[in-house]
């Protein structure tokens, strides 16, 4: 599932996902400021 990174979803559903796997925080964020800019 690749929208599990551009979605909010998954920050809900997997917190603790966000803790033991960093870099899918900043690929989240990343897709988060590609769409703002």
């Amino acid at each position: 599932m690749d929208e599990r990174i551009i979605s909010p979803a998954p920050l809900a559903e997997e917190g603790d996902d966000l803790t033991i796997r960093p870099e899918r925080l900043a690929e989240f964020i990343g897709q988060v400021q590609v769409k703002e800019s």
